[in-house]
């Protein structure tokens, strides 16, 4: 294979579609929560923005599907 060949990038998702994944996921996210282990990334994430379900089960909830993650 050529080095040509091996650069060329094919667009199988059209950009809609690839936001509309990504926001899904997020909403995904935001209702289900997700467990973190690490103390320091627990930090993270409550300074941006994230709330703990319950502190002994350590599951954060992201703020909304963009969020205070900027994302």
């Amino acid at each position: 294979m050529s080095q040509e060949m091996a650069n060329v990038a094919i667009d199988i998702w059209p950009d809609e579609a690839i936001e509309a994944m990504h926001l899904a996921s997020l909403a995904a996210l935001e209702r289900a929560g997700v467990t973190v282990e690490s103390p320091a990334a627990r930090e993270l994430l409550l300074a941006a923005g994230c709330t703990v379900s319950a502190a002994e089960t350590g599951v954060h909830e992201y703020p909304d599907s963009r969020g205070a993650l900027g994302l």
